[in-house]
């Protein structure tokens, strides 16, 4: 039992930090496929939509451009900013060059971890126009922000 504790927690560790590649839901603004996130043709043009397309363990990779929505993360849900739309691997991201900006609209905060869900990871983004709190972090376990 302590053995299959051990790989479980090995397991969600690499996935959680990118080692093990997981399965890929795609977002580009600009898209204008089946959205259904399937690819960057088909992607979804909402983040939110995405997330929540996303389901448990699955990586979302943002195109670059500017996204009106507030959003609120699932669990073991890693989303990513920073691409331009026609990558294929995770290494031809580029942050610095293709912006990816979550605006609030000044209606509420931007992003919100709620409390009760682990393993989220935000990464590659300008976050802006929140009010109250840009993000919404309340005593979350095994959550990554970073690049932002």
């Amino acid at each position: 039992m302590k053995k299959l504790i051990a790989l479980y927690v090995t397991l969600s560790l690499f996935l959680s930090i990118g080692i093990i590649s997981a399965q890929i839901v795609y977002v580009d603004i600009n898209a204008t496929g089946q959205n259904n996130g399937s690819s960057w043709e088909n992607a979804y043009t909402s983040i939110q939509d995405g997330i929540n397309g996303a389901a448990n363990g699955l990586d979302v990779w943002v195109a670059k451009g500017t996204y009106y929505e507030n959003l609120s993360m699932l669990e073991n849900v890693a989303l990513y900013g920073g691409f331009s739309g026609t990558e294929t691997t995770f290494d031809e991201r580029d942050f610095e060059n293709n912006q990816t900006i979550i605006d609030g609209n000044n209606k509420g905060s931007v992003i919100e971890f709620p409390w009760w869900k682990n393993n989220m990871i935000v990464d590659g983004f300008t976050i802006t126009h929140g009010s109250g709190y840009g993000l919404d972090i309340d005593d979350v376990g095994s959550t990554i922000i970073r690049n932002c």
